[in-house]
């Protein structure tokens, strides 16, 4: 069962999902996800699976994202994420559903960065999980090579105070340049995420093959060949989906962008959700 859940987070309104068993709750748990991501995405995904196995489970869009207030839109903030994670541990243990269960957090992706810095905030926190986390360690090394990002950053956000005009960058890009996330990093986290499932499919049907192919008795010459065809298709797209299909997009992304050089064109960047135009555009 799905419900809608709103709190309030530095004064703007929080809009989320709060996804319920169909018995009593293990635990409240509050999910975050990846980079400019919402509450339809990864976090509901993974809020409805662990819902099915009786937790308590929200996700909800940050600030400047989604159905949630605040601006500007689009607003990768860090500290603000970690600030509407704990307002969310606030109101599941102020609500009647969820006051008088303990309170665990999960987060997916660069979600597990923010997660984490929340927990160790948080007290009410009693545990914390990590899928396919991306952990970001600001070091005096890191941020010496980042000045020239830092400085662009809070030049962009006093000429939006000033003018109301808000600077973009895409989140994901193919050439990996002026982004949030390049093309290959994106990859990574993506197949990261994707691997569970796909192995869990894969198994699965192979295992159930198994007799199928090896059977014996009468008509087993005419199912052992559907048996070994089924289990070698499973095993060549499972390796096709995890591997030569993300490759090769690279490589003929790499291509595109090439081919467009050539003719002296630069084709509009896009992130994994919409397009955001380029500074500039």
């Amino acid at each position: 069962m799905r419900e809608q859940f709103e709190f309030q987070s530095k004064g703007e309104g929080i809009r989320g999902h709060l996804f319920l068993p169909s018995g009593k709750p293990i635990a409240a748990l509050v999910l975050t996800g990846p980079l400019t991501s919402v509450k339809e995405q990864a976090s509901g995904a993974h809020a409805r699976a662990l819902a099915e196995r009786g937790f308590a489970a929200l996700a909800f869009d940050h600030r400047y994202f989604g159905e949630s207030g605040g601006q500007p839109r689009q607003f990768e903030n860090p500290r603000a994420k970690v600030e509407d994670i704990r307002a969310a541990a606030a109101a599941l243990k102020e609500s009647p559903r969820t006051r008088s269960l303990p309170l665990a957090a999960v987060g997916v992706c660069a979600g597990a960065g923010y997660m984490a810095a929340a927990v160790a905030e948080e007290p009410s926190f009693l545990a914390f999980a990590g899928i396919a986390g991306f952990y970001a360690e600001a070091t005096p090394e890191s941020i010496a090579a980042a000045q020239a990002r830092i400085e662009r950053g809070r030049a962009a956000e006093r000429r939006w105070l000033e003018t109301g005009v808000a600077e973009t960058i895409p989140a994901v890009a193919p050439n990996g340049g002026d982004v949030g996330m390049p093309l290959r990093e994106a990859l990574i986290e993506a197949g990261a995420i994707r691997l569970r499932p796909i192995l869990m499919t894969t198994f699965a049907l192979i295992a159930g093959m198994i007799p199928v192919a090896l059977g014996r008795g009468e008509g087993a010459q005419f199912r052992a060949p559907l048996g070994v065809a089924v289990i070698g298709g499973v095993i060549t797209s499972t390796f096709l989906t995890l591997l030569v299909i993300p490759t090769g997009y690279e490589i003929l992304d790499e291509w595109r962008q090439a081919f467009m050089r050539r003719l002296g064109s630069t084709p509009k960047q896009m992130t994994a959700e919409h397009a955001v135009p380029s500074a500039g555009d």
